[in-house]
């Protein structure tokens, strides 16, 4: 297989990189303070919103999952958040939709 060819970077690509990369290291500085003892969680949340994936924080009521998700998000003016409390009861209708659920019946 030959080796992938990766185009160099312009001055401009390099400065939006250094800039992002300066607010994300600032950020997962302030909220180390805000949240002392969790810099896993936090490491793993701002990596994850980098990527664009998901975040499952689980533990005992009253542990700070809510806050910190919203001090998390407060740094993104943009960002939306969906907050279900998951239990063995929460019917899959609850999470995405019945308008969805007929669709998937019908074979859409």
């Amino acid at each position: 297989m030959p080796p992938i060819k990766v185009s160099p970077m312009n001055p401009s690509q390099k400065k939006l990189i250094v800039q992002v990369a300066t607010k994300l290291s600032t950020l997962e500085t302030e909220l180390n303070l805000i949240f002392p003892g969790r810099t896993h969680l936090v490491r793993a949340s701002i990596l994850a919103l980098a990527s664009g994936q998901h975040v499952l924080m689980y533990g005992p009521p009253g542990t700070a999952k809510t806050l910190f998700i919203k001090t998390l998000l407060s740094a993104f003016p943009d960002a939306k958040i969906f907050n279900i409390m998951l239990t063995a009861q929460t019917a899959p209708s609850h999470l995405i939709g019945t308008q969805i659920l007929r669709k998937l019946d019908d074979g859409e």
